[in-house]
Protein backbone atom coordinates (compact mmCIF):
# COMPACT_ATOMS: atom_id res chain seq x y z
CA UNK A 1 0.00 0.00 0.00
CA UNK A 2 2.75 2.23 0.85
CA UNK A 3 4.60 1.89 -2.31
CA UNK A 4 1.57 2.63 -4.21
CA UNK A 5 1.23 5.66 -2.26
CA UNK A 6 4.32 6.99 -3.00
CA UNK A 7 4.11 6.13 -6.79
CA UNK A 8 0.96 7.93 -6.82
CA UNK A 9 3.01 11.07 -5.14
CA UNK A 10 5.55 11.23 -7.89
CA UNK A 11 2.59 10.42 -10.55
CA UNK A 12 1.06 13.29 -9.11
CA UNK A 13 4.29 15.83 -9.13
CA UNK A 14 4.41 14.37 -12.96
CA UNK A 15 1.42 15.33 -13.86
CA UNK A 16 1.59 18.69 -12.37
CA UNK A 17 4.78 19.47 -14.08
CA UNK A 18 3.01 18.40 -17.75
CA UNK A 19 0.15 20.80 -16.80
CA UNK A 20 1.90 23.71 -16.24
CA UNK A 21 4.46 23.04 -19.10
CA UNK A 22 0.33 22.37 -21.31
CA UNK A 23 -0.31 25.89 -19.32
CA UNK A 24 2.39 27.88 -20.57
CA UNK A 25 2.19 26.38 -24.20
CA UNK A 26 -1.42 27.89 -24.52
CA UNK A 27 -0.59 30.94 -22.88
CA UNK A 28 -2.31 31.36 -19.18
CA UNK A 29 0.90 31.57 -17.23
CA UNK A 30 1.36 35.06 -18.21
CA UNK A 31 4.11 36.66 -16.44
CA UNK A 32 4.86 33.49 -14.75
CA UNK A 33 6.03 32.50 -18.55
CA UNK A 34 8.15 35.37 -19.98
CA UNK A 35 9.32 33.56 -22.54
CA UNK A 36 6.11 32.21 -24.06
CA UNK A 37 4.05 35.84 -23.14
CA UNK A 38 6.76 37.59 -25.42
CA UNK A 39 5.86 35.07 -28.49
CA UNK A 40 2.40 36.36 -27.92
CA UNK A 41 0.43 33.27 -26.35
CA UNK A 42 -0.64 35.31 -23.27
CA UNK A 43 -2.12 38.53 -24.89
CA UNK A 44 -4.93 39.13 -27.41
CA UNK A 45 -5.07 38.61 -30.46
CA UNK A 46 -2.93 35.56 -29.26
CA UNK A 47 -2.51 32.77 -28.56
CA UNK A 48 -2.65 31.29 -32.09
CA UNK A 49 -4.30 27.94 -33.16
CA UNK A 50 -0.92 26.43 -33.29
CA UNK A 51 -0.23 27.79 -30.16
CA UNK A 52 -3.01 26.06 -28.87
CA UNK A 53 -2.14 22.83 -30.56
CA UNK A 54 1.13 22.60 -28.99
CA UNK A 55 -0.76 22.63 -25.72
CA UNK A 56 -2.78 19.88 -26.65
CA UNK A 57 -0.50 17.05 -28.04
CA UNK A 58 1.52 17.82 -24.66
CA UNK A 59 -2.31 16.78 -23.12
CA UNK A 60 -2.75 13.67 -25.36
CA UNK A 61 0.75 12.94 -24.95
CA UNK A 62 2.50 13.28 -21.68
CA UNK A 63 -0.47 14.35 -19.19
CA UNK A 64 -2.51 11.34 -20.66
CA UNK A 65 -0.04 8.79 -20.51
CA UNK A 66 0.75 9.67 -16.81
CA UNK A 67 -3.22 10.14 -15.77
CA UNK A 68 -3.45 6.16 -17.20
CA UNK A 69 -0.76 5.33 -15.35
CA UNK A 70 -2.34 6.69 -12.23
CA UNK A 71 -4.76 4.49 -13.07
CA UNK A 72 -2.98 1.35 -13.10
CA UNK A 73 -1.51 2.48 -9.91
CA UNK A 74 -4.86 2.71 -8.42
CA UNK A 75 -6.49 -0.54 -10.00
CA UNK A 76 -3.20 -2.31 -7.78
CA UNK A 77 -4.02 -0.76 -4.48
CA UNK A 78 -5.72 -2.81 -1.83
CA UNK A 79 -9.56 -1.41 -2.12
CA UNK A 80 -10.55 0.43 1.06
CA UNK A 81 -13.77 1.08 -0.45
CA UNK A 82 -12.35 4.23 -2.39
CA UNK A 83 -10.54 2.24 -5.22
CA UNK A 84 -13.73 3.23 -7.78
CA UNK A 85 -13.95 6.34 -6.52
CA UNK A 86 -10.31 7.19 -6.93
CA UNK A 87 -10.60 6.09 -10.75
CA UNK A 88 -13.44 7.88 -11.28
CA UNK A 89 -11.23 10.90 -9.92
CA UNK A 90 -8.81 10.37 -12.79
CA UNK A 91 -10.99 9.36 -15.85
CA UNK A 92 -13.19 12.47 -15.18
CA UNK A 93 -9.42 14.24 -15.20
CA UNK A 94 -8.84 13.53 -18.60
CA UNK A 95 -12.20 14.84 -19.61
CA UNK A 96 -11.84 18.21 -17.47
CA UNK A 97 -8.36 19.22 -19.24
CA UNK A 98 -9.76 18.71 -22.64
CA UNK A 99 -11.94 21.37 -21.58
CA UNK A 100 -9.82 23.51 -21.22
CA UNK A 101 -9.07 24.65 -24.40
CA UNK A 102 -12.13 23.67 -26.16
CA UNK A 103 -11.05 25.64 -29.74
CA UNK A 104 -9.23 22.40 -30.42
CA UNK A 105 -12.45 20.04 -30.13
CA UNK A 106 -12.57 19.88 -34.29
CA UNK A 107 -9.26 17.42 -34.05
CA UNK A 108 -9.79 14.17 -33.95
CA UNK A 109 -6.96 13.85 -31.24
CA UNK A 110 -8.62 15.86 -29.02
CA UNK A 111 -11.52 13.09 -28.66
CA UNK A 112 -11.37 10.28 -25.74
CA UNK A 113 -12.08 6.69 -27.30
CA UNK A 114 -15.77 5.64 -26.26
CA UNK A 115 -15.73 9.20 -24.75
CA UNK A 116 -19.77 9.76 -24.38
CA UNK A 117 -20.23 6.02 -22.75
CA UNK A 118 -17.42 6.86 -20.47
CA UNK A 119 -18.60 10.37 -19.36
CA UNK A 120 -22.15 9.63 -18.85
CA UNK A 121 -21.53 5.79 -16.31
CA UNK A 122 -18.84 8.51 -15.01
CA UNK A 123 -21.44 11.25 -13.90
CA UNK A 124 -24.06 8.45 -13.07
CA UNK A 125 -21.68 6.56 -10.80
CA UNK A 126 -20.29 9.69 -9.03
CA UNK A 127 -21.38 9.51 -5.67
CA UNK A 128 -21.55 12.75 -3.29
CA UNK A 129 -21.09 11.11 -0.34
CA UNK A 130 -17.96 9.44 -1.00
CA UNK A 131 -16.23 11.33 -4.70
CA UNK A 132 -16.30 14.72 -2.35
CA UNK A 133 -14.17 13.57 0.21
CA UNK A 134 -11.77 10.80 -1.56
CA UNK A 135 -11.57 13.47 -4.68
CA UNK A 136 -9.89 16.09 -1.97
CA UNK A 137 -7.47 13.69 -1.20
CA UNK A 138 -6.53 12.59 -4.68
CA UNK A 139 -3.73 13.96 -7.24
CA UNK A 140 -4.48 17.86 -6.96
CA UNK A 141 -7.32 17.65 -4.91
CA UNK A 142 -9.81 19.04 -7.48
CA UNK A 143 -12.91 18.12 -8.01
CA UNK A 144 -13.54 17.80 -11.80
CA UNK A 145 -17.02 17.01 -10.62
CA UNK A 146 -18.26 20.33 -9.02
CA UNK A 147 -16.27 21.93 -11.57
CA UNK A 148 -18.16 20.90 -14.65
CA UNK A 149 -16.36 21.90 -17.49
CA UNK A 150 -16.88 18.25 -19.59
CA UNK A 151 -20.43 19.57 -19.83
CA UNK A 152 -18.92 20.67 -22.87
CA UNK A 153 -18.28 17.58 -24.53
CA UNK A 154 -21.28 15.96 -22.45
CA UNK A 155 -23.93 18.40 -24.04
CA UNK A 156 -22.47 20.23 -27.19
CA UNK A 157 -20.76 17.46 -28.12
CA UNK A 158 -22.63 14.98 -27.10
CA UNK A 159 -25.90 15.76 -26.15
CA UNK A 160 -26.53 13.72 -23.43
CA UNK A 161 -29.29 15.89 -21.97
CA UNK A 162 -30.42 12.91 -19.13
CA UNK A 163 -26.96 13.19 -17.89
CA UNK A 164 -26.56 16.72 -18.25
CA UNK A 165 -30.28 16.97 -15.83
CA UNK A 166 -28.19 13.97 -13.60
CA UNK A 167 -25.09 16.44 -12.96
CA UNK A 168 -26.49 18.87 -12.08
CA UNK A 169 -28.73 17.35 -9.63
CA UNK A 170 -25.93 15.98 -7.80
CA UNK A 171 -23.37 18.86 -8.04
CA UNK A 172 -26.40 21.01 -6.47
CA UNK A 173 -26.09 18.57 -3.29
CA UNK A 174 -22.58 18.79 -3.72
CA UNK A 175 -22.07 22.46 -3.26
CA UNK A 176 -25.10 23.20 -0.99
CA UNK A 177 -22.50 20.79 2.12
CA UNK A 178 -20.66 24.03 1.88
CA UNK A 179 -23.13 26.16 2.72
CA UNK A 180 -21.99 28.98 -0.11
CA UNK A 181 -24.94 30.54 -0.41
CA UNK A 182 -24.69 31.95 3.14
CA UNK A 183 -21.12 31.71 4.28
CA UNK A 184 -19.21 32.54 0.63
CA UNK A 185 -16.28 30.82 1.85
CA UNK A 186 -14.75 30.17 -1.32
CA UNK A 187 -11.69 28.80 0.40
CA UNK A 188 -13.47 25.85 1.97
CA UNK A 189 -12.23 22.53 1.51
CA UNK A 190 -8.93 24.18 0.46
CA UNK A 191 -7.75 26.66 -2.57
CA UNK A 192 -9.68 24.08 -4.75
CA UNK A 193 -13.07 24.98 -3.65
CA UNK A 194 -12.68 28.88 -5.45
CA UNK A 195 -11.01 26.88 -8.58
CA UNK A 196 -14.34 24.50 -8.97
CA UNK A 197 -16.84 27.29 -8.41
CA UNK A 198 -14.59 29.42 -10.97
CA UNK A 199 -14.84 26.73 -13.30
CA UNK A 200 -18.32 26.66 -12.93
CA UNK A 201 -18.57 30.20 -13.92
CA UNK A 202 -16.09 29.81 -17.20
CA UNK A 203 -18.18 26.51 -18.72
CA UNK A 204 -21.11 24.48 -17.26
CA UNK A 205 -23.51 27.62 -16.19
CA UNK A 206 -22.73 29.09 -20.20
CA UNK A 207 -23.33 25.41 -21.41
CA UNK A 208 -26.92 25.68 -19.36
CA UNK A 209 -28.12 29.02 -20.25
CA UNK A 210 -27.09 28.10 -24.10
CA UNK A 211 -28.92 24.64 -23.67
CA UNK A 212 -32.20 26.86 -22.51
CA UNK A 213 -32.01 25.25 -18.81
CA UNK A 214 -31.93 28.87 -16.84
CA UNK A 215 -33.55 27.14 -13.96
CA UNK A 216 -31.29 24.50 -13.50
CA UNK A 217 -28.37 27.98 -13.73
CA UNK A 218 -30.58 29.55 -11.49
CA UNK A 219 -30.25 26.51 -9.32
CA UNK A 220 -26.65 25.85 -8.95
CA UNK A 221 -25.76 29.85 -8.87
CA UNK A 222 -27.94 29.93 -5.80
CA UNK A 223 -25.63 26.99 -4.21
CA UNK A 224 -22.22 28.57 -5.27
CA UNK A 225 -23.73 31.61 -3.42
CA UNK A 226 -24.40 33.83 -6.03
CA UNK A 227 -27.14 36.85 -5.92
CA UNK A 228 -28.33 39.72 -7.56
CA UNK A 229 -26.16 41.51 -4.67
CA UNK A 230 -22.52 40.28 -6.17
CA UNK A 231 -21.37 39.46 -2.97
CA UNK A 232 -20.85 35.45 -4.56
CA UNK A 233 -18.91 37.33 -6.88
CA UNK A 234 -16.88 39.25 -5.51
CA UNK A 235 -15.63 36.63 -2.85
CA UNK A 236 -15.31 33.76 -5.04
CA UNK A 237 -12.87 36.13 -7.54
CA UNK A 238 -10.89 37.74 -3.93
CA UNK A 239 -10.42 34.34 -3.19
CA UNK A 240 -8.75 33.41 -6.85
CA UNK A 241 -6.96 36.28 -6.69
CA UNK A 242 -5.52 35.69 -3.11
CA UNK A 243 -4.18 31.83 -5.07
CA UNK A 244 -1.99 34.34 -7.19
CA UNK A 245 -4.20 34.08 -10.48
CA UNK A 246 -4.60 37.98 -10.90
CA UNK A 247 -0.29 37.70 -10.92
CA UNK A 248 -0.11 36.00 -14.20
CA UNK A 249 -2.12 38.98 -16.01
CA UNK A 250 -3.92 36.76 -18.17
CA UNK A 251 -7.26 36.40 -15.83
CA UNK A 252 -9.01 40.07 -15.71
CA UNK A 253 -10.88 40.65 -12.45
CA UNK A 254 -13.56 43.36 -14.33
CA UNK A 255 -14.30 41.14 -17.06
CA UNK A 256 -15.15 37.99 -14.96
CA UNK A 257 -17.23 39.98 -12.67
CA UNK A 258 -19.01 41.72 -16.02
CA UNK A 259 -19.47 37.72 -17.57
CA UNK A 260 -20.89 36.51 -14.07
CA UNK A 261 -23.11 39.33 -13.55
CA UNK A 262 -24.41 38.41 -17.58
CA UNK A 263 -24.79 35.04 -16.69
CA UNK A 264 -26.83 35.97 -13.42
CA UNK A 265 -29.44 37.69 -15.30
CA UNK A 266 -30.11 35.42 -18.25
CA UNK A 267 -30.16 33.26 -15.51
CA UNK A 268 -33.25 34.66 -13.69
CA UNK A 269 -36.86 34.48 -14.63
CA UNK A 270 -38.58 36.10 -17.07
CA UNK A 271 -40.36 37.96 -14.19
CA UNK A 272 -36.89 38.92 -12.61
CA UNK A 273 -35.71 39.82 -15.47
CA UNK A 274 -38.32 42.28 -16.16
CA UNK A 275 -38.03 43.91 -12.46
CA UNK A 276 -33.73 43.95 -12.82
CA UNK A 277 -34.10 45.59 -16.40
CA UNK A 278 -33.60 48.99 -15.48
CA UNK A 279 -30.44 48.56 -13.06
CA UNK A 280 -28.87 46.04 -16.15
CA UNK A 281 -29.45 48.80 -18.87
CA UNK A 282 -27.79 51.07 -16.20
CA UNK A 283 -24.77 48.88 -15.59
CA UNK A 284 -24.52 47.51 -19.20
CA UNK A 285 -24.40 51.03 -20.70
CA UNK A 286 -20.76 51.28 -18.82
CA UNK A 287 -19.26 48.33 -19.64
CA UNK A 288 -17.26 47.59 -22.95
CA UNK A 289 -17.96 44.29 -23.13
CA UNK A 290 -15.41 43.94 -26.64
CA UNK A 291 -12.68 45.61 -25.13
CA UNK A 292 -13.18 43.10 -21.64
CA UNK A 293 -13.51 40.31 -24.15
CA UNK A 294 -9.67 40.92 -24.88
CA UNK A 295 -8.96 39.11 -21.62
CA UNK A 296 -6.83 35.89 -22.41
CA UNK A 297 -9.31 33.34 -20.24
CA UNK A 298 -12.00 35.02 -22.18
CA UNK A 299 -10.86 34.32 -25.72
CA UNK A 300 -9.32 30.58 -24.84
CA UNK A 301 -10.09 29.23 -21.71
CA UNK A 302 -13.38 27.09 -21.57
CA UNK A 303 -16.47 29.00 -23.51
CA UNK A 304 -15.84 31.62 -21.50
CA UNK A 305 -17.00 35.08 -23.46
CA UNK A 306 -18.77 38.41 -22.46
CA UNK A 307 -19.96 38.70 -26.22
CA UNK A 308 -22.37 36.40 -26.56
CA UNK A 309 -24.19 36.29 -23.80
CA UNK A 310 -23.71 39.92 -23.75
CA UNK A 311 -25.80 40.50 -26.84
CA UNK A 312 -27.94 37.41 -24.96
CA UNK A 313 -28.66 40.21 -22.60
CA UNK A 314 -29.35 43.08 -24.78
CA UNK A 315 -31.70 41.10 -26.72
CA UNK A 316 -33.93 40.35 -23.20
CA UNK A 317 -33.71 44.48 -22.71
CA UNK A 318 -34.84 44.93 -26.46
CA UNK A 319 -31.63 46.34 -27.73
CA UNK A 320 -31.28 44.48 -30.78
CA UNK A 321 -29.68 46.98 -32.29
CA UNK A 322 -26.64 46.68 -29.17
CA UNK A 323 -26.97 42.95 -29.74
CA UNK A 324 -26.16 42.66 -33.36
CA UNK A 325 -22.86 44.58 -32.53
CA UNK A 326 -22.05 42.11 -29.82
CA UNK A 327 -22.93 39.32 -32.14
CA UNK A 328 -20.91 40.37 -35.14
CA UNK A 329 -17.81 41.29 -32.96
CA UNK A 330 -18.48 37.87 -31.28
CA UNK A 331 -18.09 35.98 -34.89
CA UNK A 332 -15.16 38.44 -35.85
CA UNK A 333 -12.83 38.35 -32.69
CA UNK A 334 -13.49 34.96 -31.14
CA UNK A 335 -11.98 32.18 -31.63
CA UNK A 336 -14.32 29.59 -30.37
CA UNK A 337 -16.57 28.02 -32.57
CA UNK A 338 -18.95 27.42 -29.96
CA UNK A 339 -19.44 30.77 -28.68
CA UNK A 340 -19.47 31.91 -32.72
CA UNK A 341 -22.18 29.58 -33.67
CA UNK A 342 -24.36 31.26 -30.58
CA UNK A 343 -23.27 34.61 -31.95
CA UNK A 344 -24.78 33.47 -35.35
CA UNK A 345 -28.11 32.15 -33.82
CA UNK A 346 -28.53 35.90 -32.21
CA UNK A 347 -28.08 37.32 -35.39
CA UNK A 348 -30.57 34.83 -36.52
CA UNK A 349 -33.18 35.60 -34.76
CA UNK A 350 -32.88 39.53 -34.75
CA UNK A 351 -32.88 39.34 -38.26
CA UNK A 352 -36.11 37.35 -38.43
CA UNK A 353 -37.86 39.70 -36.37
CA UNK A 354 -36.70 42.72 -38.37
CA UNK A 355 -39.05 40.40 -41.16
CA UNK A 356 -35.19 39.69 -43.21
CA UNK A 357 -35.88 36.04 -43.42
CA UNK A 358 -32.92 35.51 -46.10
CA UNK A 359 -30.43 36.86 -43.38
CA UNK A 360 -32.17 34.87 -40.63
CA UNK A 361 -31.49 31.55 -42.88
CA UNK A 362 -28.03 32.55 -43.64
CA UNK A 363 -27.21 32.85 -40.17
CA UNK A 364 -29.07 30.10 -39.00
CA UNK A 365 -27.27 27.87 -41.49
CA UNK A 366 -23.64 29.27 -40.39
CA UNK A 367 -24.65 28.23 -36.85
CA UNK A 368 -25.28 25.29 -37.63
CA UNK A 369 -22.16 24.84 -40.14
CA UNK A 370 -19.77 26.36 -37.47
CA UNK A 371 -21.34 24.08 -34.84
CA UNK A 372 -20.42 21.00 -36.94
CA UNK A 373 -16.74 22.39 -37.60
CA UNK A 374 -16.60 21.94 -33.38
CA UNK A 375 -17.86 18.85 -33.22
CA UNK A 376 -20.89 20.63 -31.48
CA UNK A 377 -23.50 18.14 -32.59
CA UNK A 378 -25.69 19.89 -30.43
CA UNK A 379 -25.60 23.37 -30.84
CA UNK A 380 -25.86 22.38 -34.31
CA UNK A 381 -29.55 20.95 -33.96
CA UNK A 382 -30.21 24.09 -31.51
CA UNK A 383 -30.06 26.43 -34.74
CA UNK A 384 -32.02 24.35 -36.60
CA UNK A 385 -34.94 24.52 -33.62
CA UNK A 386 -33.94 28.15 -34.15
CA UNK A 387 -34.81 28.20 -37.31
CA UNK A 388 -38.12 27.00 -37.03
CA UNK A 389 -38.91 29.05 -34.20
CA UNK A 390 -38.25 31.94 -36.51
CA UNK A 391 -40.34 30.59 -39.43
CA UNK A 392 -37.21 30.27 -41.30
CA UNK A 393 -36.38 27.37 -44.05
CA UNK A 394 -33.83 24.53 -43.50
CA UNK A 395 -34.20 24.06 -39.89
CA UNK A 396 -35.50 20.16 -40.37
CA UNK A 397 -32.37 19.26 -42.56
CA UNK A 398 -30.13 21.17 -39.85
CA UNK A 399 -31.82 18.77 -37.19
CA UNK A 400 -31.42 15.58 -38.79
CA UNK A 401 -28.10 16.45 -39.38
CA UNK A 402 -27.17 16.99 -36.00
CA UNK A 403 -29.30 13.56 -34.47
CA UNK A 404 -27.57 11.98 -37.20
CA UNK A 405 -24.16 12.92 -36.15
CA UNK A 406 -25.11 12.56 -32.39
CA UNK A 407 -26.40 8.64 -33.69
CA UNK A 408 -29.29 10.22 -31.62
CA UNK A 409 -33.74 10.00 -32.91
CA UNK A 410 -35.09 13.65 -32.91
CA UNK A 411 -37.29 11.98 -30.11
CA UNK A 412 -34.44 12.47 -27.82
CA UNK A 413 -34.77 16.38 -27.95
Amino acid sequence: MGCCLSKLTKNYFASAMAANEMSKKIGMMGKYAPKEMKEGRSTYPGPTMEHLEEGLDILVGKMTSINEEAQEIVKNMDDKGDKASKLRFYQLEQFHVRAQITMMSHLDKYAIDNGEERLKQLIKDYDVTMDTVTFKKTGGKQNWYRSGCFLYQLCFQYGCLPELDIWNEKVIKDYQMLDLNTNHNYTAGGSTTAAEVGDVTTTAIHVLIIAGKKEQARQLFEAIGFKNDDVGSNAMLAAIWKMGIGAMGTFSKETWFAMNKLLFFLAMSDAAQEKSSDNMKAWIATQDLAELNKSWFTQVLGIASVLNIGARVYEILGDNDNAKKLAEEGINNQKKKSVISDCHMILGRIAAKNSDMDTANANFQKASDVAHEARCYYLGLLAGKECNNAGGTGGDEMINKACSAMKKSKEAF
